[in-house]
């Protein structure tokens, strides 16, 4: 499919079926997998295997608007619970399915759409809501009128602004930010679903899935295939209650991946007296026990310490976080933040703007919280001996008192013989 699917497919119905739904357009090909999206917002009363709304901490409203309840606080969390592979796994049964998520990115409805030749001629820029996106096809608003109150549906995709906010595509041509635990906002879900790589078939004014063929070869490996335009696309990573992680950096040998968001708390499990660890007010907030700042950043660079991150598919071993000199170097390769650089051996920089959200995941406070900490100091400064480096919301990395309460975002070494697929997103095999 992937040799033969045009944009000029992108739309055309297509003869797949999972879980109760019939009703299928081609959305995307990205060269490594097509992805194909539920022609409709979906209704919840028609499919076979219930989706687990409980265990995403999601609420239905009727039969079409979902939201989140109360325990999901910011968008990291939310946008999880939609790029979690292992939550939709029923729509992904039908034949030549992969793995299926619960909506398109923005990234990937920005790619599709600017492809497209019958809409490309408004550009989306997947970085801030917009208004006046005409779409003549129906394959990215099917609707321009209201169903059952359900005006719209849930991209899989944060912003760094609002914290409590995703965003959504509505039936009155726009793509705004919705508060994810707002009852009005009145949003549905559009599974998106990766079909495989060996999937044929036959195009025509519609697809025809033919066969899929078995797989004979392996996929290369993934620190031979990441580069520094796949830093901050979603990666199939889960371990120690963490399931949303993102490609951080490649340095040759390996490739890094960090928590999407500052460690949760309240649902990590985490001996913090080994780390010399105290918890603060909120659940993203943590503070050091002691006031050296060297002792500190052992704690955060020791991997027996963080190992629990480790254990999942193709880890070898994690850290706290990041250093300052890892994330320059991601950073200042990163296209898409690089024409700002970061340098490593300056105390302290300003200015930082990060339209990813990799790197800077909210540019508010959340929970009280400021940002995160950084596995760097500078011991020989007189009078910061009790501060460490920590990026902070508002676009800036500083020197931050170890006493003072903040967040932490564990970053897991890959083995350097971990294979995968690099597309849309990051499967390890």
């Amino acid at each position: 499919m992937i040799d033969i699917i045009t944009p000029a497919n992108y739309g055309k119905k297509i003869n797949y079926s999972a879980n109760g739904v019939d009703d299928w357009k081609v959305f995307y090909n990205d060269g490594v997998n097509v992805y194909i999206i539920a022609s409709d917002y979906l209704d919840i009363s028609s499919i076979i295997t219930p989706i687990d709304f409980e265990k995403m901490e999601m609420v239905n409203n009727n039969d079409y608007i979902v939201s989140w309840n109360e325990n999901v606080e910011t968008n990291i969390e939310a946008a999880g619970t939609l790029t979690n592979t292992d939550n939709w796994t029923a729509f992904a049964n039908g034949k030549g399915g992969e793995s299926a998520t619960g909506g398109p990115t923005y990234e990937m409805l920005a790619n599709s759409w600017n492809q497209n030749k019958e809409t490309n001629s408004i550009v989306l820029e997947p970085t801030n809501w917009i208004e006046g996106i005409n779409d003549s096809t129906g394959l990215y608003i099917p609707h321009t009128d209201v169903i059952e109150s359900c005006n719209g549906y849930w991209l899989a995709s944060t912003n760094n602004i609002y914290s409590e906010s995703l965003y959504s595509i509505k039936n009155v041509n726009a793509i705004y930010y919705n508060g994810i635990a707002n009852n009005n906002s009145n949003n549905g879900i559009r599974p998106v679903v990766c079909l495989k790589s060996e999937t044929i078939g036959i195009v025509g004014e519609t697809i025809l899935i033919d066969e899929v063929e078995e797989e004979t070869k392996q996929n290369p490996t993934l620190v031979s295939t990441i580069t520094a335009e796949d830093y901050g696309k979603t990666i199939n990573y889960s371990a120690n209650g963490v399931d949303n992680w993102r490609v951080f950096y490649n340095d040759g040998e390996h490739v890094y991946i960090i928590a999407s968001n500052y460690i949760n708390m309240d649902k990590v499990p985490m001996d913090l007296s080994k780390i010399k660890m105290a918890r603060g007010n909120g659940k993203y907030q943590l503070y050091w026990t002691i006031d050296n700042n060297v002792e500190a950043i052992q704690t955060l660079t020791n991997v027996d310490n963080w190992s629990a991150f480790a254990n999942g598919k193709g880890g070898e071993s994690a850290t706290g976080g990041p250093t300052y000199e890892m994330l320059a170097d991601s950073w200042n390769q990163n296209p898409k933040t690089n024409s700002i650089k970061i340098i490593s051996t300056q105390n302290y920089q300003e200015g930082l703007i990060d339209k990813t959200g990799l790197y800077i995941p909210h540019t508010t406070p959340v929970d009280s919280g400021w940002g995160y900490r950084l596995a760097s100091c500078v011991p020989e400064i007189t009078g910061y001996t009790n501060c460490i480096f920590h990026v902070y919301y508002h676009g800036a990395v500083y020197m931050y008192e170890m006493s003072l309460t903040t967040g932490v975002r564990p970053v897991v070494c890959l083995n350097a013989q971990t294979t995968g697929k690099v597309g849309s997103t990051v499967v390890i095999d």
